[in-house]
């Protein structure tokens, strides 16, 4: 029973781990909503204060319209300004905003009702005030009792009795039915907010094994093909591509198991993301052979594979130690052809691999 209570009051209606990131999104959305009202606001309260000038009926209520202006310029700076910077500041924004409309319905209408004139500006905010901003029925509900509460004790002064009685009857009534429509229309605004993170958690979801490797993070064949593909259409200005490859893999497969090797390729990547900085121009075509693409000519290739060299020269793991990797490059400077750049780069590739097993007099 109290979860289903809680449920209703406080749109407990997903389970969902990234809630804070659906708060988050309605918080924002809240915080624009609020600059665009509290300006439309400024321009009613505004005009209110001019006519107050002209007409004996407006005049009247002029220091309502005054007081309800002044919460108002209030709401828009927290909503403008610092809520922007820190968001935790939404509530002083909803608060004042609230208040601009619900003080200057008050106000006029203990004004006028005094003088026996019926107004229903007061009944019409606390029916439109719950539902401008994405809030739970609890709160609404809290809002609308110190509303109920606070009006029920500034109309009783002044007032004939009938006319109190009739004030409040209605407050009451026009009060639950703004709290009831709050309720469905913001627990309708709550569940798409969750449904549309939902669907933005399964998109990034879907292109992540799309076009990732899970090994490694890395962008994997998939992702590579479409980007050579593009390049072979509508060729950068400038493109080197680097082809990667592990030395020994297939020993520390076959003396230490799989998980060591395992762990070579990812602390390869590893290297390969911290030399070359964007793990998004870094592609994992093969077990153990990367391409990077490099587009921007101010990036020095050497630079990049001698300090790729040298972390993992220094790779300290569980299984391996001093990982060892074979580069070959070439540059759109030396081969126009997309295609041809591919295989010069890995038959440069294989000659850095062959020269290092001489060296450690392996086949």
């Amino acid at each position: 029973m109290l979860k289903k209570i809680k449920s209703i009051l406080l749109f407990d209606v997903s389970s969902d781990r990234n809630s804070k990131l659906i708060n988050d999104r309605i918080t924002e959305d809240n915080r624009k909503f609020a600059v665009i009202w509290t300006l439309a606001q400024v321009i009613y309260w505004g005009y209110s204060i001019v006519a107050s000038f002209f007409e004996p009926y407006y005049a009247k209520c002029r220091y309502a319209y005054v007081a309800a202006m002044i919460l108002t310029i209030i709401a828009w700076f927290f909503a403008a300004v610092f809520s922007k910077k820190h968001p935790k500041l939404m509530i002083f924004t909803e608060f004042f905003t609230n208040a601009a409309l619900f003080v200057g319905g008050l106000l006029i209408a203990w004004i006028l009702l005094r003088d026996d004139i019926k107004t229903l500006m007061l009944f019409v905010s606390v029916i439109i005030a719950p539902i401008f901003f994405i809030k739970n029925t609890l709160s609404n509900l809290i809002m609308i009792v110190i509303e109920v509460i606070s009006s029920a004790i500034l109309l009783s002064q002044g007032l004939d009795p009938e006319v109190y009685k009739w004030a409040i009857s209605n407050l009451v009534i026009f009060s639950s039915i703004g709290v009831a429509l709050a309720h469905f229309i913001n627990k309708a605004r709550y569940e798409r907010y969750v449904f549309a993170e939902s669907a933005d958690r399964l998109l990034k979801l879907q292109t992540e094994y799309a076009y990732y490797d899970q090994m490694t993070g890395l962008k994997n064949r998939r992702s590579f093909s479409e980007k050579s593909e593009a390049f072979e259409k509508n060729a950068p200005d400038y493109c080197c591509v680097i082809m990667a490859d592990i030395n020994g893999l297939k020993k520390t497969n076959d003396t230490l198991g799989h998980e060591a090797g395992d762990e070579l390729i990812i602390a390869a990547a590893d290297c390969l993301r911290d030399g070359f900085g964007k793990s998004d121009l870094i592609y994992r075509i093969g077990g153990d052979e990367f391409c990077i693409m490099l587009t921007d000519p101010a990036v020095n290739a050497d630079e990049c594979i001698a300090f790729t060299k040298k972390n993992a020269a220094e790779h300290k793991g569980n299984y391996v130690n001093e990982i060892s990797i074979a580069f070959g490059y070439a540059a759109t400077t030396e081969f126009t052809d997309f295609e041809t750049l591919l295989k010069e780069a890995d038959m440069r590739m294989y000659e850095n691999k062959r020269i290092h097993y001489e060296k450690v007099g392996r086949n």
